[in-house]
């Protein structure tokens, strides 16, 4: 049986269970640009305010710092695809029309309800 990456025993895996056992998350993602079509991700963080947790995963720098090993965008949207999936998640986003550009680009379509903070005057 092949063995998992120890990183993905981390991180990923941490992230992983606290969307499975939380109903809210909350979500920025840290990309390169403003611009989904061309700028790439280089993190997101993900804070669960029922059991404030929060949690960061590196998909983009390339930092020399074991506290945050780089993961593939793929790896990123395999962790947060049940949570999306699930009609009683609750996503939270400051623009949230700038993050679900990402999350499509990842190939992710929330099927759970999505709430913008943005406010505009």
């Amino acid at each position: 049986m092949p063995q998992t990456p120890k990183k993905l025993n981390t991180l990923l895996l941490r992230l992983t269970s606290a969307l499975a056992q939380n109903s809210t998350a909350v979500i920025d993602f840290e990309t390169s640009g403003v611009k989904p079509r061309s700028d790439v991700i280089a993190g997101i963080g993900v804070y669960f305010p029922e059991t404030h947790e929060a949690h960061y995963i590196n998909v983009g720098h390339r930092l020399l710092d074991d506290r945050f090993p780089l993961y593939s965008p793929d790896e990123l949207a395999a962790a947060l695809k049940p949570f999306l999936d699930r009609a009683d998640s609750h996503l939270v986003a400051h623009n949230a029309t700038f993050e679900l550009r990402f999350l499509l680009k990842m190939g992710l379509v929330p099927k759970c309800r999505v709430t913008c903070t943005l406010v505009q005057m």
